[in-house]
């Protein structure tokens, strides 16, 4: 049998690896776990909790002070108190994950690139307060005002670092920011540190024996069936996104990035959005290498996120039976734990791949991938070939001022040059047919995810009904 390289193997394999990490670490972001009937959470309390400090935490925590709770697990985390310093430490990596956008990387960012206004804005306030964003959306009060409704924008719009009416669309909030890429990527490095400080805390309580779960009440996210319980493979899990998210930083920042804002988000009159950003970016993207080191570092970081991805496939199917109702946010219990190993093989290959060819596994013929390519000296799409193309767009100006629309793909021969080539072996091509296919079908493989994450999708929605916030 033969599979279509843009139909089948590739998709196939980027949904399997991309449903897995995004599966993973939303199930931490949105409060999935065990049944609300069967997280007992007194009958189970680690014995962690019995120290001063990591109670006082959770107490902040149902009143919504994430900053006072993060500075009791740092105390705690301090002490060096081995029964309680896991969970302190995962604590602290939390309450730091809840609170990054208020670091001072963050607002340096958005002060100085990206037009912010109000440099002294409160993370706590804005995001996790009584009156912050959180609590609307909890309350059915959607993002945009709707006729005389206030929407949350407007109710909270004194404490965003933006003025209101430059979050009118991307074009009012990009216009004027013409400082380049390259600056905006420096201050990305700096939050890409900052990101590294949480995931050593995580590593720390991932890493302690003792460690069994961190409890985050229900009252942190305004919604009562949102209380999560998270244990060594939710850590793992978003220890491996925020790794990936900091390799991604890196990897951008090793190219030129010569791009502005203003230059790709702002057409002149009468261009089209679409096309004049397609046509602004297409040779400025990923021409030069300038910062190889980046690259280096970017390959460090991706390998960390393969290892606690891994990682949290592996606690996640090692886990005794009975334990996962408890006290896991992942439900393991109810998975193909059979499949769970097959993608464990996938994750396991492709961080082999970063140091050359590596097979990979569960599919119907051997194949290799060499991701390595990526790294080292890098690579840089050609001058003279196109990133993007146009397929289709409407013309003309109608009554309401509609300048028309265009869809854009990536062209293949910028799929083949920066993605395929030397990559794959056999070699792969665009619009050609490949021989080997994936032994797990997506059916099979949405099941896995349905059941894994249970009904965390569905008590989030209800959680913040009406807001729109998960449509």
């Amino acid at each position: 049998m033969s599979c279509h390289t843009k139909k089948r193997t590739g998709r196939f394999f980027w949904r399997a690896f991309m449903l897995l990490l995004a599966g993973l670490v939303s199930c931490v972001a949105s409060g999935c776990g065990a049944d609300a009937s069967s997280l007992d959470i007194a009958s189970s309390r680690p014995a962690a909790y019995n120290d001063d400090l990591i109670s006082q935490a959770e107490d902040s925590l149902t009143r919504h002070d994430i900053v006072g709770a993060q500075t009791y697990y740092t105390s705690a985390l301090a002490n060096d108190d081995p029964f309680v310093e896991g969970t302190a430490a995962a604590g602290k990596g939390i309450t730091d994950f809840f609170l990054l956008g208020g670091q001072d990387s963050v607002r340096t960012m958005l002060s100085r690139q990206l037009g912010a206004t109000n440099r002294r804005y409160d993370i706590q306030r804005l995001l996790w307060s009584n009156n912050g964003v959180l609590f609307w959306f909890s309350q059915g009060v959607r993002w945009e005002d709707d006729g005389d409704f206030q929407g949350v924008r407007s109710i909270i719009s004194d404490q965003l670092p933006w003025t209101v009416d430059r979050l009118d669309s991307l074009e009012a909030f990009a216009r004027g920011l013409t400082q380049p890429g390259d600056a905006i990527m420096e201050s990305l490095l700096l939050v890409a540190e900052d990101i590294r400080v949480i995931e050593r805390d995580l590593e720390v309580a991932i890493d302690d024996p003792k460690f069994e779960f961190l409890y985050l009440p229900a009252d942190v996210f305004h919604a009562d069936s949102l209380a999560m319980a998270l244990g060594k493979s939710e850590l793992s899990a978003l220890h491996a996104g925020l790794s990936f998210l900091r390799g991604g930083i890196y990897f951008a920042a090793a190219y030129q990035n010569s791009w502005t804002l203003d230059g790709v988000l702002v057409p002149p009159n009468g261009q089209e959005a679409a096309a004049h950003f397609h046509n602004s970016l297409d040779p400025l993207l990923a021409r030069e290498v300038t910062a190889a080191n980046r690259l280096r570092e970017a390959r460090s970081a991706f390998l960390s996120g393969f290892f606690y991805l891994e990682n949290a496939i592996t606690l996640g199917i090692e886990a005794e039976e009975g334990q996962t109702l408890r006290t896991a946010l992942l439900r393991w219990d109810k998975v193909d734990r059979d499949l769970a190993r097959d993608l464990r093989d996938i994750v396991r290959a492709l961080a082999n791949s970063l140091d050359g060819p590596a097979k990979i596994p569960h599919f119907s013929q051997d194949f290799t991938i060499d991701l390595s390519v990526f790294f080292g000296e890098g690579r840089a799409l050609a001058e003279n070939v196109r990133w993007f193309q146009m397929e289709s767009s409407t013309t003309g100006t109608g009554n309401d001022g509609n300048l028309g629309t265009s869809t854009w793909r990536v062209t293949d021969a910028a799929q083949q040059q920066f993605f395929l080539d030397g990559v794959f072996d056999p070699p792969m091509q665009v619009n050609r047919i490949y021989e080997a296919q994936p032994d797990i079908d997506e059916d099979r493989l949405e099941t896995f995810f349905d059941n894994l994450l249970g009904d965390a999708l569905e008590r989030t929605q209800d959680a913040y009904a009406g807001s729109g916030l998960i449509d």
